[in-house]
């Protein structure tokens, strides 16, 4: 065999090789794109299955509060907050007996407790002074569903956090909602469902 010959052959090997490379990542491309496409659609269909605002939650006020009583049987409830933490709403619930002051976190969706602080009262509070001064009579409290529905219907946007307190004679939800960067507090009464303020955060 020649050179030339020789040659000639080396040089159609180099070009088989070089087409069979040539192909080969063109294959590459066409079967990745629709790999691209499956996981744009997991990502896409991740982003629509976010948890969102699922007021009001599972666990019921009158859930939450049986929750707190079954750890504090002998005391008053003198302030309850429902607010988001990651996704998931919580109650805080305080409550007070004559010499201490007791707090505890009852998860909205499983009712599990959590975060029990136990403090002393003031002198000044002591014998029963704060705790006829804040107690709250929760068998009159109308539903947060019906709170719920009272403020939305007086603030557009979703209820992003509630709390109940009582000050004189009145006890009141004051229920923030957010629509936005508008927030708007409305201020319900707990037993007779009266917007007693609207308050809109500018």
């Amino acid at each position: 065999m020649t050179k030339k010959q020789t040659a000639i052959i080396l040089f159609i090997m180099a070009a088989i090789l070089s087409m069979t490379y040539f192909l080969n990542k063109a294959d590459n491309k066409n079967t990745s794109a629709p790999a691209n496409e499956s996981q744009l659609k997991k990502e896409n269909a991740s982003a629509d299955t976010s948890p969102k605002n699922d007021f009001p939650p599972k666990v019921t006020l009158v859930e939450a509060i049986e929750s707190y009583q079954q750890e504090h049987p002998d005391t008053d409830i003198s302030s309850i907050e429902l607010e988001q933490s990651f996704n998931k709403w919580f109650y805080t619930i305080e409550g007070l007996d004559d010499e201490k002051e007791y707090e505890l976190r009852v998860d909205a969706h499983s009712q599990k407790t959590s975060k029990k602080q136990v403090k002393k009262l003031d002198r000044d509070e002591k014998n029963g002074i704060k705790r006829n001064e804040s107690k709250i009579d929760t068998s009159k409290l109308v539903a947060l569903t019906e709170i719920g529905k009272v403020a939305t219907e007086n603030a557009a946007g979703e209820i992003t956090e509630l709390s109940l307190e009582k000050e004189l004679s009145h006890t009141y939800w004051t229920v923030k909602v957010e629509e936005g960067l508008n927030e708007t507090e409305v201020k319900i009464d707990a037993f007779s469902k009266e917007v007693l303020e609207i308050e809109q955060d500018d």
